[in-house]
């Protein structure tokens, strides 16, 4: 979302969860936050500890830019 659409848009914390065709859960990139764990460290474990209590919805996704 650019321009004039990211202006006037608001957040809406109840709106329902946007999917894909595939039912899969659109990520938006304007609210993205990142949290660096260890590689050996599950990181499913982890949200359950560190990130849940604060934000229950959150999801996590792995990202790798090789460059």
């Amino acid at each position: 979302m650019t321009g004039i659409a990211m202006v006037l848009a608001v957040m809406d914390k109840t709106a329902v969860v946007q999917k894909d065709r595939k039912g899969e859960i659109i990520k938006d990139a304007i609210t993205k936050d990142t949290e660096i764990i260890k590689l050996a460290q599950n990181p499913e474990k982890y949200f359950e500890v560190e990130v849940y209590s604060h934000v229950p919805d959150a999801i996590w996704a792995y990202e790798f830019d090789p460059t």
